[in-house]
């Protein structure tokens, strides 16, 4: 699979192509580092680094040596003391912090197929058929997603058959089938659904909204449990019947159009919003379960609103004019503030968090549109090329992109639908310099037409909490009848690049299997990149242990943390 460089020649948006036949492959230069697949490796043996007295700040910017001068190699069997220990243990255990991994789930009329986003493995697929309840292929389309804890949702419509609408559960760690979890019963003819997943307090949920027989809006919300089946507590299930699906509502003409054709979830505030085309859009509050409406939304300026008439004027980025006259996209995006993004006449946004730069296009294809975090900012001001904050591209080779998501990682999924779909890795070139395009990497091809207008790779999912407890006899030179005496820990991102860790919140214990647990100890303020290592203080981590417990959770900051695959552990007896 080949990459390629997307790059704008102005205002009109007629773009050049040049091919760029790198495939990308992860490297690790200048960082003494050892790539493997799993995250990186040690090589025992190796002789610590050392601070010299004249380029030490040199070595640490290559990754070498912390801002003290101490060793962080991966490569050696050395701490960041750069002490040399008399005898070692050390080894790889894989730790997800979060639920979504830098993946992307595609749907179709009747199959689910997970991507892994790495290059070096080969994007390896993972399918799974959505079947009925006799385990026969439950076709339909106007698929919305969501990632969650469990795995992928599926919001389907109700086009008459039982055995098709409702909510399906592809289980992240069951591949094969795809079974429906829920089932309404007062379901509207036509109305799709739209599903979500969060957190009140410590309890996550899954949620979501559809248009009722009767004409109104519903919201339903299940805690998770992973002890029942399918990991939901059907007992415990709430909803919640809201205002008429009307004009004067929610801006809806039928029951049909209800959550038609996006959504997204704003964690922070607990607000689920959604849209459908042409007829406005409204919210609720999963944590109370009363409605909102778009006037709640933080950027959210709808001129010639009849309901809000005092409202400012709709907000342009380049080709697209926001929220006008209650009209919105083909579906919903937004960023970590809360901030939605649609616009009239488009079909999907992604909000790539790392960059923060908004990737948008027209709906029924065309050009992509560039724009710049501030131009969907509650303050900001039109965005046009000429100021340099917008951009439009268009693609000479792929065809038109539609749906798409972020990843977290500074990339961008993006889909070409058709009978056979179409998957892209986008990324913006530069981030201060809109005009230099983006990269474009084909990743599959799926069979079947994709229907993803909602969040498709986990990118608005909450951090969910994880504990994993690494067993120190199982690891490689550990001798069970010495002490530990030192323990240094690391970590690696998924997405293979260097970067500050963010978001994200480190607890570990120590202790002897058998015997009590002693309480937790934060040590999120060493949580700094993942190249480094730091050394867990003695007091807590030494003597006559062979376990410790690690847990990962949100540290409350952002929703956009970072995706850690390799908890890396090294010991000294």
């Amino acid at each position: 699979m080949g990459k390629r460089k997307l790059k704008s020649s102005g205002p009109a948006g007629n773009g050049s192509l040049s091919l760029n036949l790198s495939l990308g492959l992860l490297i690790c230069a200048g960082l003494n580092l050892s790539c493997s697949k799993g995250g990186f490796s040690g090589s025992p043996g190796t002789a610590p680094t050392k601070k010299s007295a004249s380029g030490g700040e040199a070595a640490a910017a290559a990754g070498k040596v912390d801002a003290k001068g101490e060793s962080v190699s991966r490569t050696a069997t050395t701490f960041p003391s750069a002490e040399k220990p008399a005898i070692s243990f050390q080894g790889e255990t894989p730790f997800q912090s979060v639920a979504a991994d830098s993946e992307a789930w595609v749907v179709t009329n009747t199959t689910i197929t997970r991507i892994k986003l790495d290059a070096a493995a080969g994007w390896p697929k993972t399918t799974w058929k959505m079947v009925d309840k006799a385990g026969q292929d439950a076709k339909n389309d106007g698929n919305r997603t969501y990632v969650s804890e469990l795995g992928l949702l599926v919001g389907r419509t109700n086009r008459g058959s039982p055995n098709t609408r409702g909510v399906w559960l592809a289980k992240r760690d069951q591949p094969g089938q795809a079974k429906q979890i829920f089932e309404p019963t007062d379901m509207g003819s036509g109305s799709r659904l739209s599903v979500t997943s969060f957190k009140i307090g410590a309890q996550p949920y899954i949620g979501f909204a559809y248009g009722t027989a009767g004409g109104n809006k519903k919201f339903v919300r299940i805690p998770l449990d992973k002890s029942k089946p399918d990991g939901i507590d059907l007992a415990r299930k709430e909803e919640r019947e809201l205002s008429a699906l009307s004009a004067g509502s929610g801006g809806f003409a039928a029951v049909g159009d209800l959550a038609a054709y996006g959504s997204f979830m704003d964690q922070s505030r607990k607000a689920f919003y959604l849209g459908a085309t042409g007829g406005g859009g409204w919210g609720v509050n999963v944590e109370t379960m009363t409605e909102l409406s778009l006037t709640s939304i933080p950027n959210w300026r709808i001129g010639g609103d009849p309901l809000n008439p005092a409202a400012a004027a709709a907000r342009k980025i380049c080709n697209f004019t926001m929220s006008t006259g209650r009209s919105l996209g083909y579906a919903l995006a937004g960023d970590l503030k809360g901030n939605v993004v649609s616009a009239a006449g488009s079909y999907t946004f992604a909000h790539d968090p790392v960059n923060n730069v908004i990737f948008g296009n027209s709906y029924g294809g065309g050009d992509l549109t560039l724009a710049k975090q501030e131009c969907v900012e509650s303050t900001g001001a039109d965005c046009t090329v000429a100021a340099k904050t917008c951009q439009r591209l268009t693609t000479a080779q792929g065809g038109a992109i539609g749906p798409m998501s972020a990843v977290g990682d500074g990339r961008v999924v993006g889909i070409q639908r058709g009978s056979t779909s179409q998957v892209f890795l986008l990324a913006v070139i530069d981030k201060n310099d809109l005009s230099k395009g983006i990269s474009i990497t084909k990743i599959a091809d799926i069979d079947g037409n994709a229907y993803m207008y909602n969040d498709f790779t986990g990118i608005t999912l909450y951090s969910p909490d994880q504990v994993k407890i690494i067993d120190f006899k199982s690891l490689k030179g550990f001798d069970p009848k010495k002490g530990v005496r030192k323990v240094a820990a690391g970590w690696t991102a998924q997405s293979k690049q260097i970067e500050d860790l963010r978001g994200l919140k480190l607890e570990l214990t120590c202790f002897k299997t058998g015997k009590p647990k002693p309480p937790y100890v934060d040590y999120s303020a060493q949580l700094k990149s993942s190249v480094s290592l730091f050394t867990v203080a003695e007091k807590d981590c030494s003597g006559d242990v062979d376990a410790m417990e690690v847990k990962m959770s949100s540290d409350g900051t952002t929703n956009n943390f970072t995706r850690l695959s390799t908890f890396e552990i090294r010991g000294a007896q």
